[in-house]
Order: structure tokens, then sequence, then C-alpha cells
């Protein structure tokens, strides 16, 4: 077998900003979903929407759909979630619109491609672990453990990284397109393996901390990006 890496063709230090807040709660935690709805909205709005909201789960998905749309219909920007149609005539719609924002989960992690405006900021809910409990999941588990290996170290870890790193490539289609990155799940700071997911990704500014303080940096990204 010959393996292969070769880095990104795009600068994201340049073109992209990553921000993590500190102060939500783990995904684990019962209030987790919750407290996501307020920050989605907030981090819509300072880009103006021009986002993909990545989610791990249809109940995220269906929760910050229903906590969100007729917020977001007050103040102007049109909120599409996965499933309301077919999902070619689903993106075309959200490239059409230029301000929209768009709620997706599984499917939409990978093969989409936005370049432009259109996708200016994108939002991941969760880092996207495989469901333990599923017999295919399993089954490879039990095989690793007899093997005496760590399934989580050498399974469930690399796959989710993938996985990540094929969402965050939705925002960087062109070398003009800019953007900002939120991961709404503070393990990435936190855990120790934290770290195995960021070195996955594309060197890029990275920004973690409490909500408020993050505000302020997407919204000076933006004004460098848009001057008045």
């Amino acid at each position: 077998v010959t393996e292969g890496r070769f880095p990104s063709p795009f600068d994201y230090s340049k073109l992209a900003c990553l921000f993590v807040p500190t102060d939500l709660p783990e995904p684990s935690w019962q209030e987790f979903i919750e407290s996501t709805i307020q920050p989605v909205y907030e981090i819509c709005k300072i880009s103006g929407g021009g986002t993909l909201v990545l989610c791990t789960s249809y109940r995220h998905l269906q929760a910050l759909h229903e906590g969100l749309q007729d917020r977001f219909s007050e103040i102007g920007i049109e909120c599409l979630k996965q499933g309301d149609m077919e999902r070619v005539h689903l993106l075309e719609r959200f490239r059409q619109d230029g301000n929209a924002v768009l709620l997706a989960t599984e499917s939409f992690w990978e093969g989409v491609d936005v370049p432009g405006d259109a996708l200016r900021n994108l939002v991941i809910a969760k880092l996207p672990f495989m469901t333990p409990d599923e017999p295919i999941w399993q089954a490879r588990q039990e095989e690793l453990e007899a093997l005496g290996k760590n399934p989580f170290r050498e399974l469930q870890l690399p796959i989710a990284a993938l996985k990540l790193k094929q969402g965050f490539g939705r925002l960087i289609r062109h070398r003009q397109d800019r953007g900002t990155i939120w991961i709404l799940d503070k393990r990435l700071i936190t855990k120790h393996y934290g770290s195995f997911f960021l070195e996955s990704l594309p060197p890029v500014q990275l920004h973690h901390g409490r909500l408020n303080d993050l505000y302020g940096k997407a919204r000076a990204f933006f004004r460098k990006q848009h001057p008045e």
C-alpha cells in the first residue's frame, strides 16, 4: 500500500478563524442541546447568515430548527433544514439566497461545495464520534479488544477526526473564500485527545474562551473582511 499526506492548497491561517467556546456544557450533559440554541443564533447574526450548521443527530437539528426558525425570520434570515426538500434543491436555494442558514446532519458533512460568500460561516455542533452501540461498531470494537488494542484510540478517534476534517473542509472551497468556523464542543480544548483533532485540521487561527469574548473576535474578523 502506498500512502501519502498532502497539505491543503489553501492558507487557512489567513482565510479563516476557528472559535471554540469553553463555557458551554459538555455534549454528554442533558442540557447541551438546549444550551446551543442561543449561541447558534448569535453566531449566525454576526455573519449575517451565510451559515452551514452541521449536527451529529437529527434530534439536535430539530431542536435548533424549532428554537430558531421564527427568530431568524424576524431578522430577515431564511432558515433551511435538511429534509425540507431534496439535497440538490436545498443546496441550490442556500447558494442563491446568499444569507441563509442551513441546518444539516450526516450526509452534509462531506460533498457540499458552496464556494463564495454564501457560505462564510460554519458551525459544527459537536465532535462527530460514532454511536458506540451500533452493531457493526460494537463488533469492530470487540475485535480490537480481543487483540489487546484500545478501541477508542484505534477506531473511534481516527474516524471522528477524519469526519471532523471533512466537515471543516466545507468552508473554504476557493482561494478567495473567507470565513469563521465554530466548534461548540469544548472537549476539543479540555480533553487530552483534543490535540489529536486539532492536529488533523489545517493550520488555522484558533481562539477559545467564553462566548462573549469570542463573539467580539468574530465581529472583528468580519469587519476586516467586509469593511464599511
